[in-house]
């Protein structure tokens, strides 16, 4: 599996399928597969409603956010650790694939420094483990914690265990033709 993010023109590539904004999750589907489940949250929506919808593909490392409104993929998220799973939709195995940022291939298992300083673009830290970079309506998120130590309390160096890659979308757009 290949994700690939472009500052200019500004998508997101995921095997192949050019993303410039909320595609179909139809779409994202016929490239990447059937996923292995789907994860709605642990509270039903109110009647009449639906949840997002997370479609995950366990031996990927990879989850695709649907909006519940407009049935259309909003973001990718791609488990980098499969360690410690800290949410119900984390996948079960890591990312194996190639993330590349305007064409830099990023490091799969590293520290959030080592991480950020093969990255081209500026990150900015937002809290604890938390970074992310803006451009054009598109969002890339980046997720780091220390692994649990005897004590059950977290080392000071922190890995990078997730990356998240959303694109423009107008959440109160019509939704997605089929949906």
């Amino acid at each position: 599996m290949v994700i690939e993010v472009l500052s200019k023109p500004p998508a997101v590539i995921v095997n192949g399928l050019r993303i410039e904004t909320a595609p179909p999750v139809a779409d994202l589907l016929r490239v990447i597969g059937t996923p292995t489940r789907v994860d709605t949250g642990s509270r039903p929506a109110p009647t009449g409603f639906r949840n997002n919808q997370l479609h995950v593909f366990d031996p990927l490392g990879v989850y695709v956010n649907e909006h519940h409104h407009t049935r259309r993929a909003q973001e990718i998220g791609i488990a980098l650790s499969a360690v410690e799973r800290r949410y119900s939709f984390t996948p079960v195995s890591a990312f194996a694939g190639d993330l590349l940022f305007d064409g830099v291939r990023v490091p799969l298992r590293a520290t959030d420094q080592e991480f950020l300083r093969q990255t081209p673009w500026p990150f900015k830290h937002s809290l604890a483990g938390l970074w992310d970079h803006q451009f054009d309506g598109f969002s890339i998120g980046i997720d780091a914690v220390g692994p649990r130590l005897a004590s059950g309390r977290r080392s000071k160096k922190q890995f990078v265990i997730e990356v998240s890659i959303s694109w423009p979308h107008d959440p109160n757009g019509p939704p997605a033709e089929g949906g």
